[in-house]
């Protein structure tokens, strides 16, 4: 999941600030792509006003949803997208950052076909 999460967000223009490019380095450790993946959340949030939110489903699973907090009319402000459970926090934040990226680019293609 850690390379396909790195591929997308290089294609969606996603640059860390904070970690660069050690998440890919071979030195790189799970504190590396955990700080880069809050990074990337924030990215959503304030480049795109995606917010995905992690929370605790029953004991030790966890679970996410992913809004849009202005676009109340058209949607509620969280989805849930899939209702998996996840065995750990970083597992359901991960999902949900693909998730996210997957909404940017059904927004890239409705622009496109409405030109």
């Amino acid at each position: 999941m850690k390379e396909k999460l790195i591929l997308l967000s290089k294609e969606n223009g996603f640059i860390s600030k904070i970690i660069g490019k050690s998440v890919e380095a071979q030195y790189s450790n799970k504190d590396f792509y955990y700080l880069w993946m809050c990074e990337l959340q924030k990215w959503f949030r304030e480049e795109h006003n995606i917010h995905i939110v992690i929370i605790p489903t029953i004991e030790t699973y966890w679970t996410f949803k992913v809004g849009r907090l202005s676009n109340f009319k058209d949607q509620p402000p969280f989805k849930e997208v899939n209702g998996s459970d996840y065995n750990t926090f970083e597992e359901a934040l991960e999902e949900g950052l693909v998730q996210s990226f997957k909404l940017i680019n059904n927004d890239k293609s409705n622009k496109k076909s409405t030109i």
